[in-house]
């Protein structure tokens, strides 16, 4: 066996079965290795000259002093750790916490293409994603703003106002959704035209029922559905149905069922004002007979008139008045004359100008009640009663003779006086018209 302390230099290959034991500096190859250990989990490392020693790696660290580029395959950090400024990895990264500052490349680009996050991210400034963003829950391929949340917590889409329904530009401008934290919505939207731009559709499909339901501190009192093509309105067990299927009705109705002779139009003190109809109103009944098709009232300008030779008459007095309740009309006038010409004993004086024909059937015949009649030519040949025929338009005057009514004492158109101041008749009429 060769000694060390006995061998000074050893210039070829040796082999030695032992231990070689070197109390001085030792060089192999060019490199110089330390003369004492280092300490547990130390690195031998090099000064780049040949001079080898023992040195420690700080993993709390960790930074762009001692890691600053390079590949790391499988980088696996449970602690803490900030202020790396560029960690590449070409495997899997599984890091405890990872706070980063600056960007994330990933395929050589600032963008996420691919990243894959178990946990919760902790962002205190901006993500911006330049590509399509899946999650579990959001899908998102938009090719612009899509939706926003803004700092009141509004969440807005397609619009950044949190207002829409102030909007009036009249464009595309107007459109948008908004919803609120404070528990509602707004939607708008632009229409071009009448049959376009609808801001809210509902849509319920298969059996019919509500559409919408209207509560008030948790309580329903209202709702909005369908019975087939029937869209109804309903608030307890008063409804109204609106009819969509071609019968143009309203309906009574309770959740879209029709409730016959059961709900009340207004009451005593909450009274509607004006009803407005071109036919007809049942009352009492459904039959032809309960039908009120006609009411009216109105004035009418009275004359008198000739059957062969009218009279040219100047009034100091001439109105009437009417009223018109079914086929039944009501008549009222007042006639006095200031100058009268033309008068014939061959004319029987008449009245004209109703502004109803009298009906044609037989008893449709009407009758003159006189209230005044006052300086005619005779106070014989006064008119105090009179008629009106089936089917004409004229109030036949009568007046009285030996005790009888009839055609035989009809008045003349000459039996009007011809001075002012006279002629004076007040009377009513009833009769059925046509």
């Amino acid at each position: 066996m060769t000694r060390a302390k006995d061998i000074s230099k050893i210039v070829s290959d040796a082999n030695f079965g032992g231990t070689l034991d070197v109390t001085g500096t030792s060089t192999l190859s060019g490199l110089t290795y330390p003369t004492s250990d280092g300490s547990a989990n130390q690195f031998i490392t090099t000064d780049g000259s040949g001079a080898l020693s023992f040195a420690t790696v700080d993993f709390t660290a960790l930074n762009a002093s001692n890691l600053t580029s390079g590949t790391v395959p499988d980088a696996r950090i449970t602690g803490a750790y900030t202020g790396i400024t560029n960690l590449t990895a070409t495997g899997v990264g599984t890091f405890g916490s990872l706070d980063i500052s600056g960007d994330i490349d990933v395929d050589g680009v600032t963008n996420l293409d691919v990243v894959d996050i178990d946990g919760a991210v902790d962002m205190a400034s901006t993500l911006t994603v330049g590509g399509a963003f899946t999650s579990l829950g959001i899908d998102d391929n938009a090719d612009a703003t899509a939706m926003t949340i803004d700092s009141s917590e509004y969440v807005m889409i397609g619009t950044t106002d949190n207002s829409p329904e102030n909007n009036s530009a009249g464009t595309t401008d107007d459109n948008g959704i908004a919803l609120s934290p404070y528990g509602y919505g707004s939607f708008a939207r632009y229409a071009a035209n009448s049959g376009t731009g609808i801001p809210l559709f509902v849509n319920r499909t298969n059996a019919d029922g509500s559409l919408v339901e209207f509560r008030k501190d948790g309580a329903v009192v209202g709702t909005i559905g369908n019975a087939g093509a029937r869209l109804f309105i309903n608030s307890g067990t008063v409804g109204l149905n609106f009819a969509g299927d071609g019968s143009d009705q309203i309906l009574p109705s309770n959740a879209g069922a029709n409730r016959d002779n059961a709900i009340t139009l207004g009451t005593t003190n909450v009274r509607f004002k004006d009803l407005y109809l071109s036919g007809g109103a049942f009352l009492g009944g459904t039959g032809t007979a309960n039908q009120l098709d006609d009411y009216e009232e109105g004035t009418w300008t009275p004359a008198y008139s000739g059957g062969g030779s009218a009279p040219t008459v100047a009034y100091s007095q001439q109105v009437g008045s009417y009223l018109k309740i079914g086929k039944f009309v009501f008549l009222s006038f007042s006639l006095n004359t200031s100058s009268v010409s033309g008068g014939s004993s061959s004319s029987d004086l008449s009245v004209s100008g109703i502004p109803f024909a009298c009906g044609s059937q037989t008893g449709d015949r009407g009758a003159l009640s006189t209230v005044r009649t006052q300086n005619f030519v005779t106070n014989a040949r006064s008119p105090v009663a009179g008629y009106i025929n089936e089917g004409s338009s004229l109030i036949l005057l009568s007046s009285y003779d030996a005790g009888a009514y009839s055609t035989a004492t009809l008045c003349d158109t000459d039996d009007l006086r011809t001075t002012g101041d006279s002629n004076q008749l007040t009377a009513t009429v009833t009769y059925i018209s046509a």
